[in-house]
């Protein structure tokens, strides 16, 4: 997929530099070409507010996929207006903050479907957030969303001069029950802040693990090093990875750099499915905990 291919499906692109700049915004031409406007921003530190001394580390956070989503797995509906912006509450302070406050620099990114309600979305982000991609969702898909958010995470990192030391990639209806800053920030440091890991959610409880390594697709934790070769991965898929994301890209970085953020914990993508610790849907609810054995059968795999 090109950067032009992606643009198809863009209605407005903001970029916001982290000193005083322009922010860019692109408007889709009957030819297929983002037209350019420019207006002049204010400036901002990492915090939000002028601090005397640089970050320890810097992290890109990717906010993918569909906002304001009402109905279970397969809806596409608008709604959910309390339970989206509980959601995003929930990243903000389950994720963003926690790393603030531990020294780190967040760069927020987001792709989404463009709603009257995307506005109220955008400003949980003020000051942090970086691109706002705003989608049609006619004719789009999973890897067009994600490509989006990707590649304008990269261009802005490129055009900026900037490098992360880790980039994660969440849903923006992914509600957070954890701190999961913390748990990130932990894992960080954990090894002198050499981190080198791809990481996942949790394993995929065997009654819908229909391939060896099928995994949650629903977040992604990676080092900074390892996200060309996930940008590369999208840029030659016809289709997002989905639950094969672990098997894709493991044959490039190696199984030794694959990890979990829950290891010792079994659960499902949809949480509808399988409760699990981490994470819920806005406007969905939550199933049941599942056996927690590694070869535990609770009823024969499904197609879904």
């Amino acid at each position: 997929m090109s950067w032009s291919t992606a643009c198809w499906h863009v209605i407005a692109s903001v970029w916001l530099p982290l000193a005083s700049g322009s922010s860019h915004v692109g408007i889709q031409g009957d030819n297929g070409t983002c037209f350019i406007q420019t207006q002049t921003l204010t400036s901002r530190t990492f915090t939000g507010i002028e601090d005397e001394e640089a970050p320890i580390s810097r992290v890109a956070v990717l906010l993918r996929g569909e906002s304001f989503r009402h109905g279970g797995q397969g809806s596409r509906a608008v709604g959910g207006h309390a339970e989206q912006l509980n959601a995003t509450q929930s990243q903000l302070q389950k994720l963003v903050l926690p790393l603030e406050h531990a020294g780190m620099a967040v760069d927020v990114f987001s792709a989404t479907y463009n709603t009257s309600m995307v506005g109220e979305l955008i400003d949980k982000w003020r000051g942090r957030l970086r691109v706002d991609e705003r989608l049609l969702k006619e004719g789009s898909t999973q890897l067009s969303n994600a490509w989006s958010v990707v590649s304008a995470s990269s261009a802005y990192s490129q055009k900026h001069g900037l490098s992360y030391d880790m980039v994660i990639m969440l849903r923006h209806d992914m509600h957070l029950k954890q701190d999961l800053g913390k748990m990130i920030h932990d894992l960080f440091t954990g090894n002198g802040r050499r981190f080198d890991k791809f990481l996942v959610p949790f394993k995929m409880i065997k009654n819908f693990r229909w391939y060896p390594d099928r995994v949650p697709d629903t977040l992604q934790v990676m080092s900074g090093k390892f996200f060309p070769a996930f940008q590369d991965m999208l840029d030659h898929s016809k289709e997002w990875p989905a639950e094969n994301i672990w098997s894709t890209l493991s044959r490039v970085i190696g199984k030794e750099h694959m990890g979990f953020v829950e290891p010792s914990f079994f659960g499902d993508s949809d949480p509808g499915k399988a409760w699990n610790p981490l994470y819920k849907f806005a406007g969905r609810g939550e199933g049941k905990l599942m056996p927690q054995e590694l070869l535990a059968y609770s009823s024969q795999p499904k197609p879904e």
